[in-house]
């Protein structure tokens, strides 16, 4: 009996944190920060993001909004009435 390997995809894009480029995971190249793995389009946007220090915003990344969080849901944004 032949035997088949099957390749496991995930089909799932994500953007690059400096210029916003959608990005396949499988394929992009990648590096760590604070245990968070961000994916690029090229090794000039990894090289720019390394040299930016955490927590600061890459032109990626919109006001409030970081890999991982949604429209509406930054850190620190209440709903409701506000104080």
């Amino acid at each position: 009996m032949k035997s088949t390997k099957v390749m496991k995809t995930t089909n799932v894009e994500t953007k690059d944190p400096v210029c916003g480029m959608t990005v396949d995971p499988d394929s992009a190249i990648h590096a760590e920060r604070d245990g968070r793995t961000s994916y690029f389009c090229s090794p000039s946007c990894r090289k720019q993001w390394l040299a930016t220090p955490a927590g600061a915003k890459s032109k990626g990344e919109s006001k409030g909004e970081s890999k991982g969080e949604s429209k509406g849901e930054s850190k620190g944004e209440s709903r409701g009435k506000s104080l």
